[in-house]
């Protein structure tokens, strides 16, 4: 009988006579020479060519320990733990069920299999070549396997860390107080059911791909340059997600829960198989250069904000708007129907065109083009299949075209320029190198391209100053009735006589029923509205030098005297 049959032999009594709970610990104790050799272990007996050998742990001492092909060893028991180096070589196969790791641990071209419930990783795990893999597949029965221990898991070239089911019934997995970093092709997967990301997981990929076959919760950071990021079914972030130049591509909805959430997706094409949801409180997400389809609806409440930059927005659904959805230089498309709550504000900025083929209903604000400063400019556009609806408390404003069979007024409409990167009302701002409030010009011009009708409760409001002014143009017949109030600028230097036509239309029907103008020191109106077959004129009844601009300290102030002012007009009507 040879050594190795002997061996092989000597192990075999010893298992039946130990059973499978018996505990055998194989302590590394280096050497030179080949690490199969007995006298490298402090444990007996050993099988010398290490193939399906089980052990309970194996706690490697030396500094560095190898792992050759064709050697497959299997750890069933605790834990492996690593203070020092592991290697495995191409072609070695090492099983574990409970990898602790807390050292420096190196996988190069190898596969590291893990079937315990857990990984616990404070120090580095380096996975390095196309046949690097990290097989996490966790027993069936288990409740929910996780991965801690504060420490980073890196692929690179090619390698490949996979957490899969392998057929077993589990739901869930969660990755948390971890970092996991890669590099193209390299690539993490997942086929659980439902995976989280805690809020201490960290995800740091360059031109990798990650894979979730179903759910993803990511309360933690998402990061990455040029990936490839698939989400099976929903993906819930209310952590930090940023894949810039990347091809996102969700199954099911995409929910953005805020609290906080950073969002950048630059350069990148995402596709989202069902709905987009902003829930806000509060939550960003700027996409510039990008291309966004949406199967679903697009759902931005109170507290989100959605802007879009050079880019191509998608919706097969409705959008449905109560925070800020801002487009610039961008292009828009909704099959569906497009709401503007009371809170919300759908801004078409300078070179962008929204098309709406449902139902345009606005509580909030619609606004079109422009900047600060600018009192011409460029604006952009909304195409409406049907009626734009803009309801009591919302708002049409800024310059661009509007294009829908009729706009509705039963809010306000006010020509000009807005400002959407501070928010405020662009004629009421500290110009620069001073620090009080004053009016400031922001005229412009406004094109509807269809009917408009302005109800008994709407209000159109123009502001003149001497040779610039706000401008209402109606393609179709304009239906008139409410109020229209006349405001002055700070440079306004206007004579007497001085006519300005600041709304035209293919027909004019009704007029204005109040009319709400500036009033001179002895409460005498400073202008006339006189009406015409196609169009509605102001023309000054006196020399007008310069308005009154209050100068309030604060912006508060301010809003609260405009408030008043409109309140004294509502009365008047």
């Amino acid at each position: 009988m040879g050594p190795r049959l002997a061996l092989a032999l000597a192990l075999s009594l010893w298992c039946a006579a130990t059973g499978p709970a018996a505990v055998i610990t194989a302590t590394w104790l280096g050497g030179a020479g080949d690490w199969t050799d007995p006298t490298h272990w402090d444990s007996n007996p050993l099988y010398p060519n290490n193939n399906a050998v089980e052990w309970n742990a194996i706690v490697p001492s030396g500094s560095v320990w190898v792992l050759p092909p064709p050697s497959v060893i299997s750890v069933t028991g605790l834990s492996l733990r690593t203070p020092a180096t592991l290697e495995l070589l191409p072609g070695s196969n090492l099983g574990i069920r409970n990898p602790v790791i807390e050292g420096s641990v190196y996988v190069f071209d190898a596969q590291l299999r893990v079937t315990g419930p857990s990984i616990v990783n404070s120090g580095p795990l380096t996975l390095d070549g196309p046949g690097a893999v990290l097989k996490w597949e966790p027993p069936a029965g288990l409740a929910i396997p996780n991965l801690t221990g504060g420490g980073t898991i890196t692929a690179t070239n090619g390698a490949a860390i996979r957490f899969t089911t392998g057929g077993a019934p589990i739901q869930r997995i969660e990755l948390d107080d971890m970092t996991y970093e890669d590099s193209w092709p390299s690539r993490l997967d997942s086929d659980f059911n439902d995976t989280v990301m805690g809020y201490s997981f960290a995800y740091r990929s360059t031109g990798g791909t990650a894979t979730f076959g179903g759910n993803l919760l990511n309360l933690g950071s998402v990061r990455g340059v040029g990936n490839i990021f698939r989400v099976n079914g929903n993906l819930d972030s209310s952590g930090n997600l940023n894949l810039n130049g990347s091809d996102l591509q969700i199954g099911q909805d995409m929910n953005m829960n805020g609290v906080p959430d950073e969002c950048d997706i630059s350069g990148s094409s995402v596709r989202i198989g069902g709905d987009l949801n902003v829930n806000g409180i509060p939550d960003e997400c700027e996409i510039n250069g990008s291309t966004v389809e949406v199967g679903g609806s697009l759902n931005n409440t109170a507290g989100g904000s959605l802007r879009f930059t050079d880019s191509q927005v998608q919706v097969g659904g409705d959008l449905n708007n109560g925070g800020v959805f801002e487009a610039n230089n961008s292009a828009v498309n909704i099959f569906g129907q497009l709401r503007i709550d009371a809170s919300g504000i759908f801004s078409v900025g300078v070179g962008a065109e929204a098309h709406a083929g449902g139902i345009v209903y606005s509580d909030g604000k619609l606004r079109f083009g422009g900047s600060i400063g600018a009192a011409v400019g460029v604006g952009g556009t909304l195409r409406s299949d049907v009626e734009i609806d803009i309801g009591q408390l919302g708002s049409l404003e800024g310059q661009g075209t509007l294009a829908a069979p009729r706009v509705t007024n039963s809010g306000q409409v006010k020509p000009g320029v807005w400002a959407s990167a501070i928010g405020i009302d662009p004629r009421y701002f500290a110009p620069l190198g001073t620090s009080s409030l004053s009016q400031h010009a922001a005229v412009g011009t406004l094109t509807i391209e269809g009917d408009y009708f302005q109800t008994d409760v709407g209000v159109l409001e123009i502001e003149l100053g001497d040779l610039e002014f706000d401008q209402l143009v109606i393609t179709g017949t304009a239906y008139l009735d409410g109020t229209v109030t006349i405001r002055l600028l700070p440079t306004a230097n206007i004579p007497a006589g001085m006519v300005f036509d600041f709304l035209s239309a293919d027909a004019v029907i009704g007029t204005f029923a109040v009319e709400d103008v500036p009033l001179d020191g002895e409460g005498q109106p400073l202008f006339a509205i006189s009406y015409g077959p196609s169009g509605v004129s102001a023309t000054a009844l006196q020399d007008i030098q310069g308005a009154a601009i209050p100068e309030p300290c604060t912006l508060a102030l301010l809003a609260l005297g405009l408030l008043a002012l409109r309140r004294r007009a509502r009365r008047r009507a």
